[in-house]
């Protein structure tokens, strides 16, 4: 399996007539977010895994759920590496 690298990524969505904002965090093969900007500029697309995270019975943050999760470059607000510890769920 290739090494999972982790990002804070904020996106834009229409709802309606009113545009919103949203953040998430995103797991995928792509190294860097230079990697992440090559990508989307050939293919339009970045696909990897959404994480959903939440507190732990410890109260640290943790993976609850990952789910098969795409953005496009027109949806992408901004993107940077997430460089703190994500507990793996028991």
């Amino acid at each position: 399996m290739a090494e999972r690298h982790r990002y804070q990524v904020s996106l834009f969505n229409r709802d309606g007539e009113r545009p919103r904002s949203f953040g998430l965090f995103f797991e995928c093969d792509l190294p860097t977010v230079e990697a992440i900007a090559r990508e989307l500029a050939e293919y339009g697309v970045v696909s990897g895994t959404r994480i959903a995270v939440g507190p732990g019975p410890d109260g640290e943050r943790t993976v609850l759920r990952r789910d098969d999760y795409a953005f496009g470059v027109s949806a992408l607000i901004t993107i940077q590496p997430y460089r703190q510890t994500l507990r793996e769920a028991a």
